[in-house]
């Protein structure tokens, strides 16, 4: 299934985690557009779903360049909700690369560095090497997807 909703990510209602997994799902076939959708209505139920956000803004990312700022929204706001959340920190980084922004990505790879987790320092040895080539890779910008939550 894939890991469960920390307690500190409450309150993710659980109507929400249907159409989540649905969008999880999605985004793991490259179905972008469909996957933008199911991720969308499960934040119409439970906005404050740091996952959802960060999914989301991966969904908005991979669909086209033009989509930058939104996506930058949606990390943001999974940011808000869940400060350490390592995934986010390091797509909003690439992000950041993407749209010619390295000082802003260099502050994610420091704050990925910060975090005591083995997550949080591959995340933040991956975004040093796009910060220094300039760009992502199709792997790196594709490292994995935050997976399906138990319902």
């Amino acid at each position: 299934l894939g890991p469960l909703i920390p307690k500190r990510y409450r309150p993710v209602k659980a109507e929400a985690i249907a159409p989540y997994n649905k969008g999880v799902d999605l985004l793991e076939a490259k179905n972008y557009a469909k996957a933008r959708e199911q991720i969308e209505a499960a934040l119409k139920v439970s906005e404050e779903f740091p996952e959802a956000h960060n999914n989301l803004a991966f969904a908005l990312r991979m669909l086209s360049p033009d989509n930058a700022e939104a996506s930058l929204v949606h990390y943001k706001r999974a940011l808000e909700l869940e400060p350490k959340f390592a995934q986010a920190l390091y797509y909003r980084g690439t992000l950041f690369v993407q749209i010619d922004r390295a000082a802003d990505a260099e502050k994610d790879r420091a704050a990925l560095a910060a975090i005591d987790s083995d997550e949080a320092k591959t995340y933040a040895a991956e975004l040093a090497k796009i910060i220094k080539a300039g760009k992502a890779t199709k792997k790196q910008d594709a490292l994995s997807v935050y997976g399906n939550l138990a319902q």
